[in-house]
């Protein structure tokens, strides 16, 4: 597990030389291929490319050259990615995963006290949140980098919401400012569709 879900079995049984020993289950999930095929080697070659000085514009490996800073899905504006840019995939694939997890626990915990509830409803709402399963399911994708804020984002909002202050708003454009960064534009509308139902709810005191 040095390499977190990059060796799946499922990956394997799709891939050569492994496929003729890993016969194909549909119990396993091919969402995981992503990771493999697409995420990482992005990465590694965001990471070849900013060591080499340069800025990761460009992608020439795909499809005749694609865009590589401007895609979304690679989230390099996120310090949720930066683990893996610093320290390569084989240090870095897991400390982003774990990271993606703790701060989904600690801003969920956070938000849930910030809006009354007793020490263990949060912590049982923190640990929800990160053992759920579309959370854990999608942990290798981007989606959970945005997730992972959104308690955050939440929190700010909560707060904005009851007084205005500048640390308050300050708050909540960086935590929207890092969903955004997140590399998933959908789960990201969705986050900020979230966010202004609670802060509504909040501020009619529903």
């Amino acid at each position: 597990m040095n390499r977190g879900l990059l060796l799946s079995s499922d990956v394997k049984s799709r891939c050569w030389p492994w496929a003729p020993s890993y016969p194909r289950s549909e119990l396993q999930a091919p969402v995981l291929t992503d990771p493999v095929w697409q995420f990482v080697p992005w990465l590694e070659l965001a990471r070849r490319e900013l060591t080499a000085g340069r800025l990761p514009l460009w992608n020439p490996h795909q499809n005749g050259g694609v865009p590589l800073l401007a895609n979304p899905m690679l989230a390099l504006g996120s310090p949720l990615t930066w683990p893996v840019l610093l320290l390569g995939v084989q240090s870095g694939w897991n400390l982003s995963l774990l990271l993606r997890l703790l701060l989904a626990a600690v801003g969920m915990y956070l938000w849930l006290r910030e809006v009354g509830r007793s020490r263990q409803a949060a912590g049982l709402g923190a640990l929800m949140l990160c053992v759920s399963g579309p959370f854990v399911a999608w942990l290798a994708n981007p989606n959970s980098m945005v997730v992972a804020i959104v308690p955050l984002m939440l929190l700010s909002a909560s707060r904005l919401a009851r007084a205005r202050s500048g640390g308050g708003i300050v708050g909540l454009a960086v935590a929207t400012c890092l969903v955004v960064a997140g590399g998933h534009p959908e789960t990201a509308a969705m986050a900020i569709v979230v966010t202004a139902g609670a802060v509504a709810v909040e501020a009619h005191g529903w």
